[in-house]
Formats: C-alpha cells, sequence, structure tokens
C-alpha cells in the first residue's frame, strides 16, 4: 500500500522523476512511494498493479515535462488514446477523488482543459507546483510540505479511497455492502448485466438524493448564501497544489455523505495514520532546518545591507518566508524589526548629508515592516524641516543663478563690444600710419631732388668763374704751357663741382632730418 503514486512518461520527464524518486524514498521509505520501474514485480499485469497501487493510495503526483502533452506514436497522440498507462492512471484517481499534485518539469506549462481528452479534463483545474532546477532542494521541500498535509488531512477525516466497485447503501437500520463484481468478469461477457448492477443502485441513491435536496426544509438556501460559501472554499484551495478550484455542490455534498457511509479498514486505518506521522515528523524537521538556514541567511543580509533588495536575495523575504512556516517565530520577528532599525539609521544619514527624500523613503521601509518602531514621528517632522530648508536653499540658489547668469551675459556683450571697438580703433590706427609713411617718403623724395638740382647748378657756376679764371692766369701759362693750361684748368674746374656740390649736400641735411620728424609726429597722432 503506499501513500505516493507517481505518474509520468519515461521520454519525457524519467531524469527529473528519478529524483524525484529518490528524494521521497528517502523521506518516506520505499513502501510509502510507488513508482512503475522499482516497485512492479516481475511478471505482474502492468495497467492491474496499478490499479491496484491507486486504490491504495492517498496522492498522485503526475510529473509534467515539456513533451508530456504532445507525446506521440504511430496512432497518433498517446494522452488520447483510453488504454495510454497516463490516461488510465489520471482516469483512475479522479473517479476515486484522489488528491492530485501536477508537477511542472522543465518548464513545462500546466495544460488547459480543451487540450485533454474530457474524461481527464478535470486535472486542468489542480493547482500545480513547479519543480526547477535552480530552487531543487526548495521546491522538494514545498512538494514534501504539501504531501504532508494532504496525508494529514487524510488521517483526520479518517477517509479511505473510495472503490467504484462497491457502494455501501442504507435500508432501514441496517447498513449492507452490496459488492456489484465479487468474481472478475471479462468485459466482454455479460457486460450488459454488469452496466444494470452498477448503475440500478446509483440512480436509486441519486433519486433519493435529489428528493431531499427538493423538498427538504434547510434546502432552501438562499443564493447569496451559497455564493458567500463558494467564494470561501475557492479562496482557500486556490494556491494549494493539488486542490481543484472548483466549488462543491450540495448534490456532490451529498453523495459524499454518502461516501462517508463505507466501511473502515482497521489496517488501512492505522497505516494512514501512522504515515500521518511519519509525514509530521518530516515537515517538522524541514520546517526546523529551513528555518535555521534562512535565519542564518538573512542575518548575512542584514550585515551585506541586503536588506529589502535584491530581489530573491535580502533579509526580508527570507523573515517572511520564515513566518509563512511558523507564524510567530519571534527571532523573524526581531529581525524584521532590526531590518527597520536599519532602515531609521540610513534614514538619519541621508538626513545629515541633506537628502530630505531619500531619507524619507528608508522612514517609509522602516514604518512598513515595523509601524510601532521609536522616533519614527520626530525623524518624520526633521525631514519636514529639512524639506523647507532645502526648499529655500533651493530658492536663493536659483536667484543667485540667475543673477550670475545676467551678470554673465552681459558681461559677454560688453568684451564683444570692447572687441569690435578695439579692431575699429585698430583699423584707424593701421589706416593712419600707412598716410604718415606715404607723407614721409613724399617729403624725403622731394627734399632729395630739390637738394641735387641746386647743388649742380650752383656747382657749376661757382667752378665756371674759377675756370675761367684759370685759363687767364699767366702763372699756369707759363708752368703748363699753350696745351697744358687747358687740362690743368678743366681737371681744377671738375674737382671744384665736387667739391661744391659735397658741401651743398651736407648744407641739405637738416631738410631730411624735418621729413623725419614730420613722420614721428604723425605716427604719435595716430597712435
Amino acid at each position: 500500500m503506499s501513500a505516493v503514486f507517481i505518474s509520468y512518461r519515461r521520454d519525457d520527464s524519467a531524469g527529473h522523476t528519478g529524483r524525484l524518486y529518490d528524494h521521497l524514498y528517502e523521506k518516506l521509505g520505499k513502501e510509502y512511494v510507488f513508482m512503475d520501474i522499482d516497485t512492479i514485480e516481475p511478471g505482474m499485469d502492468f495497467v492491474e498493479a496499478i490499479d491496484k497501487e491507486i486504490k491504495g493510495c492517498s496522492v498522485l503526483i503526475v510529473v509534467i515535462g515539456d513533451e508530456w502533452l504532445t507525446a506521440s506514436d504511430e496512432n497518433g497522440r498517446r494522452l488520447d488514446d483510453p488504454n495510454d498507462f497516463i490516461h488510465i492512471e489520471i482516469r483512475s484517481a479522479l473517479r476515486r477523488s484522489l488528491r492530485i499534485i501536477p508537477v511542472l518539469v522543465k518548464g513545462a506549462k500546466m495544460p488547459a482543459a480543451s487540450e485533454l481528452p474530457d474524461d481527464i479534463a478535470a486535472l486542468s483545474r489542480r493547482h500545480a507546483l513547479e519543480l526547477s532546477d535552480s530552487r531543487w532542494d526548495y521546491d522538494i521541500k514545498r512538494l514534501l510540505t504539501t504531501l504532508a498535509t494532504s496525508l494529514d488531512k487524510s488521517d483526520d477525516k479518517d477517509k479511505k479511497p473510495v472503490d467504484p466497485d462497491k457502494i455501501t447503501h442504507a435500508q432501514g437500520d441496517d447498513k449492507k455492502e452490496s459488492t456489484i463484481a465479487e468474481k472478475k468478469i471479462p468485459a466482454t461477457q455479460n457486460g450488459r448485466n454488469n452496466i444494470l448492477r452498477y448503475f440500478i443502485p446509483v440512480l436509486g441513491i441519486g433519486l433519493i438524493v435529489s428528493l431531499l435536496f427538493i423538498f427538504w426544509p434547510s434546502g432552501s438556501i438562499t443564493n447569496e448564501k451559497t455564493s458567500e460559501v463558494s467564494s470561501t472554499t475557492t479562496d482557500d484551495k486556490a494556491t494549494d497544489p493539488g486542490i481543484s478550484i472548483t466549488t462543491e455542490t450540495e448534490p456532490e455534498k451529498t453523495l459524499d455523505k454518502e461516501k462517508n457511509t463505507e466501511t473502515r479498514d482497521p489496517q488501512i486505518e492505522d497505516s494512514n495514520t501512522s504515515r500521518g506521522r511519519i509525514f509530521e515528523a518530516i515537515r517538522k524537521s524541514d520546517h526546523e532546518a529551513r528555518i535555521k538556514e534562512l535565519i542564518a541567511n538573512a542575518e548575512q543580509d542584514v550585515k551585506a545591507f541586503r536588506l529589502t533588495s535584491p530581489v530573491g536575495n535580502n533579509a526580508v523575504e527570507k523573515y517572511k518566508e520564515i513566518l509563512e512556516l511558523e507564524p510567530d517565530h519571534l527571532a523573524a520577528l526581531e529581525g524584521i524589526e532590526v531590518v527597520a532599525v536599519k532602515y531609521m539609521e540610513l534614514a538619519r544619514s541621508a538626513l545629515t548629508k541633506g537628502q530630505p527624500d531619500k531619507a524619507d523613503a528608508h522612514l517609509e521601509k522602516a514604518r512598513y515592516l515595523f509601524p510601532a518602531i521609536t522616533g519614527a514621528r520626530d525623524l518624520q517632522e526633521n525631514i519636514a524641516l529639512a524639506r523647507q530648508r532645502l526648499k529655500k536653499q533651493q530658492q536663493v540658489d536659483r536667484a543667485r543663478d540667475a543673477q550670475q547668469k545676467a551678470q554673465h551675459e552681459a558681461q559677454i556683450t560688453r568684451d564683444k563690444d570692447a572687441a569690435q571697438q578695439a579692431q575699429q580703433a585698430q583699423i584707424r590706427i593701421e589706416s593712419c600710419l600707412s598716410n604718415c609713411e606715404k607723407e614721409f617718403h613724399a617729403c624725403q623724395k622731394k627734399t632729395q631732388a630739390t637738394s641735387a638740382s641746386d647743388c649742380d647748378e650752383k656747382a657749376n657756376v661757382i667752378c665756371a668763374e674759377a675756370h675761367e679764371a684759370c685759363l687767364n692766369d699767366p702763372q699756369v701759362y707759363i708752368l703748363w704751357g699753350e696745351f697744358g693750361t687747358e687740362a690743368e684748368c678743366n681737371g681744377r674746374q671738375q674737382q671744384c663741382i665736387n667739391q661744391q656740390i659735397q658741401l651743398c649736400q651736407e648744407q641739405a641735411d637738416p631738410e631730411n632730418s624735418n621729413c623725419e620728424s614730420v613722420f614721428a609726429t604723425c605716427q604719435n597722432r595716430c597712435r
């Protein structure tokens, strides 16, 4: 008799299922886990063994990989075949109202009802649990916790898996158990008799239940109350893996009461009770180990100031996970208070640095984590005052910046005008100097031309008189003779001219100096 039945496809998720089986085997023991490759004895009929194990199990785990839904053979999609083992396992579990937990591996998605055969479409309403390679140990512990909860609930209710071949019915005060198929009869023999013997009692019970539901005084429950009950039931079960999200109708509740009237097997009750104790011990041990691990990691996060970030690796998330496992855990509550105090310290530090907005954000986190934290009101008032001071300072800074900007722009304008004026002045100076230079050259040229002409003319006049006197000088004639006298007088005349020209030029130098003086005066005037 197995507590957990693992349904899977070998070519879809054999590796992940093997790991899952090893974990369950280690925690529960081989007798409480059924998986075909290890549990079925050689020579046993595979289908009969599956049906037998499903009857005795409390939970069916359906491992769904990325090829579970689309796996096909030469006849088409395997899941559509009523004789497909996976189809048989799920259908049998649904008929017996077993707890079914879909386990998603390899990134698979939960199939929709429209993607499943009609007789197992209800599987799509079961809340699934994902086994991820990156957080395998954590997901396995979640699954073990869910299994423990499921089997504990089974023990509390003392439920026995329903055998559809047996229906308990009451007639008067005597309860009798009628077995429809005391002997196994092949489906091809006496099929009609089997159908009648199966459905007649069911129809009779259904008719009685329907009449009670219609005419019983308490049957007139208003739609409003029914809606409230349905809503509450859905909310409680929506997030629990393996729980169907559909609501339970009154006829279904009545049928459940009929099922609860079945006779109980003491051996099964003892097995279920022991199983519940095993799972309770496992759950408690796992919780304690997980809480110890979370506390150690959270303390490291606090030291490293990983208070609420990064997401998935911070102290607050770990403390909250501890409180989900144990709502009143003192160390977790104190840890959250420590984180809140840390945020208060960050808020005060930000306020000291003149960052009121950042300080307010830290304060809000501290209040969110621990609303009654000490000093929050005083700190809030200080933040408000700091904001006011900061606002005034910002106004002063903006006014100063505007003034400096205006001054800077005015200076730029002045510099630009000055540059233009300087450029224009430089142009005027250069033009004036150019004119002075032209006037100097003209003066110098005029002075030189006048000096040379006058000196030549003056020299020729003076020296001509000297030449004439030389020719008439008797001593020269006596000394040089007739022919020598003329040559001597011509030489003396040329020497006289040269001397007179030099003397004249020396007398003209002051006029050249006058041109230079005029040029210097002109340059000074330009500047």
